[in-house]
C-alpha cells in the first residue's frame, strides 16, 4: 500500500527530473531524499553515492539526520559514510 507521504515523493522526483531534464542543476541529495521517502532504498543508495561525490554540505549531515536511519544497516550506506570521509563505525552514528 502507497502512503500519502510516497505519493508525495514520487511527485517531487518527477518535478526533480523535470528540472533536471530543462539542464538545471539539482543536487543528487534532492532524489536521494526523495527516494528514501519513497521507501527505494536501492535508488536512495544509488543517489546517495552521486551526493558524496558531489562534495556538497548535505552528506555531512549523514550521520545525524534521521532521514537516513532506514537506510545505516545497508553495506552500501556504511561504504558511502567511508567515501565521505567519516571514519570506520561512524555509520551508526554518535
Amino acid at each position: 500500500m502507497t502512503t500519502s507521504i510516497q505519493k508525495l515523493a514520487k511527485l517531487r522526483l518527477d518535478r526533480l527530473g523535470q528540472e533536471a531534464a530543462t539542464a538545471e542543476y539539482v543536487p543528487s541529495i534532492y532524489f536521494a531524499w526523495q527516494h528514501i521517502m519513497s521507501g527505494d532504498d536501492d535508488n536512495a543508495l544509488d543517489w546517495l553515492e552521486k551526493a558524496a561525490a558531489e562534495r556538497n554540505v548535505f552528506p555531512l549531515l549523514i550521520n545525524v539526520d534521521p532521514i537516513y536511519d532506514r537506510l545505516r544497516s545497508h553495506r552500501r550506506f556504511a561504504s558511502i559514510v567511508a567515501s565521505i570521509g567519516f571514519p570506520d563505525g561512524y555509520a551508526a552514528g554518535f
